[in-house]
């Protein structure tokens, strides 16, 4: 499922879309968070991943265009407007979609509904962090392992980069894919760079990785499937 932030400077064009998305789009979107202005906006995306935006284009004084720079390039701008002249520079402030109001509801489920194939494919692919309050996706055929420092974790990259972001093993978890497996407490890692292992480690290449016994478990089920 997919969060979803609603910006309109509006409490009728916020309570509106709201009150849609949770009637026609509720199998698809978990969270909708609310704004009524930039500023507000920006606090919101700088705390949480959000799949889809609905940004309104006149916001009082300003423009909902300012702040496209710091929605994520991840993230899915649909712009929601009155005007329908704005549409070309829409467009090129990455618009993912252009819907009119008043908000038809078909053509918001249908602009979800592709949103939703779109997120479900970039599942397999990418992981997306939290770095210092900006979204950063990782391909996560390029991961090399996740650890656990507190309540951050430490992920490591072929390319040798390292990413600390303050999310747990227990969130990135779910958002990772059939190739990775949680071998200790402390460490999860891609079993495509295991180069050997035996009863208390295992080895990427040339780095040691604590085993537990549930590790070794899972590992010795995957190897003889």
């Amino acid at each position: 499922m997919m969060d979803a932030l609603i910006i309109d400077d509006e409490y009728a064009g916020r309570n509106t879309l709201l009150t849609l998305l949770r009637k026609h789009c509720a199998k698809e979107v978990n969270e909708i968070s609310t704004a009524e202005n930039l500023d507000e906006a920006k606090v919101l995306l700088d705390t949480k991943n959000y799949e889809v935006v609905f940004l309104d284009i006149q916001l009082k004084n300003k423009l909902g265009f300012d702040l496209v720079k710091y929605i994520p390039v991840t993230t899915k701008i649909i712009f929601v407007t009155a005007y329908s002249e704005y549409a070309v520079k829409a467009i090129k402030n990455r618009a993912y979609d252009y819907i009119l109001k008043p908000v038809d509801p078909e053509e918001l489920k249908a602009s979800i509904k592709q949103c939703e194939i779109v997120f479900k494919q970039a599942k397999k692919l990418y992981l997306i962090i939290k770095v210092k309050g900006r979204s950063v996706p990782l391909e996560l055929a390029n991961i090399v392992y996740l650890k656990a420092k507190g309540p951050y974790s430490e992920i490591q990259l072929t390319t040798g980069n390292i990413y600390l972001t303050a999310q747990t093993l227990k969130t990135l978890a779910p958002k990772l894919n059939e190739h990775f497996i949680r071998v200790h407490k402390s460490f999860i890692i891609n079993r495509n760079f295991i180069t050997e292992f035996n009863q208390k480690e295992l080895f990427l290449n040339k780095l040691c990785i604590p085993l537990s016994r549930n590790g070794l478990l899972s590992l010795q089920a995957y190897y003889a499937s």
